[in-house]
């Protein structure tokens, strides 16, 4: 013959303890661990296109601080399927030659400074993109950034 499972007592207060707590957290917004994922631009999709067949790895580095994580996130992964893997190691190897070579240009501009070479630091920027010099900048000290804005004005 057949028997129906025997109710667990301890199974049931489970339960009643998870309903309440699910009760009492209605309205709260979810905590998320990973980034939104949002749409990116023709533009910025353009321009990432573009940066790659440039082999322009300072504008990478610059270029993949300025998006939002789920941006960037939606960006990395736009290629063709069977493609992807080659584009995203493209770009990962771009993006960190970028970025010691961005940390380059702020030792030497921070050198200039300490020299007060007004030229140097002129020089420097000169060879950097807008959106380049303003990662750049992120990276150096107050005095250099003043003395930065002072000789470029």
């Amino acid at each position: 013959y057949k028997m129906w499972p025997q109710s667990d007592e301890r199974a049931n207060e489970r339960m009643t303890l998870a309903v309440h707590l699910s009760n009492e957290n209605e309205g709260f917004k979810p905590i998320t661990t990973s980034p939104e994922i949002r749409d990116f631009t023709l533009d910025q999709k353009g321009y990432l296109d573009q940066l790659i067949e440039s082999s322009n790895a300072t504008g990478m580095a610059a270029f993949r601080t300025s998006l939002e994580e789920g941006v960037w996130t939606s960006l990395y992964h736009s290629f063709p399927h069977g493609e992807k893997g080659k584009y995203q190691k493209i770009i990962e190897s771009l993006a960190a030659k970028g970025l010691d070579a961005l940390k380059g240009y702020a030792e030497k501009i921070e050198i200039a400074v300490q020299a007060n070479d007004d030229l140097a630091v002129n020089e420097i920027i000169g060879e950097l993109a807008e959106d380049e010099v303003s990662f750049v900048a992120n990276l150096l000290s107050e005095e250099a950034v003043g003395f930065m804005r002072e000789v470029t004005t």
